[in-house]
């Protein structure tokens, strides 16, 4: 019974080295799909990262009232930051926390 908890806390403590951790799981997503993309295709166009990274909040359940994209926070990588403030690399203009 007591191997139960401790080997739990041993697999937490592991998972930690073996893949990077980002703070921010805007960033996080932005340079998966820039990597590795889809199940379909190879690795996406920031701007085509940044856009399936973006959801989408609203004022009712179903989110059909006053439906909003939630800004990406992108301000702790400032390559990211950089492309989502440029009007070329962010032709679509997909909301993005200002520095």
């Amino acid at each position: 019974m007591r191997l139960i908890p401790l080997a739990a806390l041993s697999l937490l403590a592991l998972s930690g080295c073996t893949f990077p951790h980002y703070a921010n799981k805007d960033i996080a997503c932005v340079r998966q799909n820039m990597t590795y993309g889809g199940p379909n295709h190879g690795s996406m166009p920031f701007d085509y990262a940044m856009g399936s990274c973006v959801q989408h909040t609203s004022d009712d359940a179903l989110g059909i009232v006053n439906a909003r994209q939630v800004p990406l926070d992108l301000r702790a990588d400032p390559e990211l930051q950089k492309l989502a403030e440029n009007p070329e690399t962010n032709p679509y203009g997909y909301a993005y926390v200002k520095r």
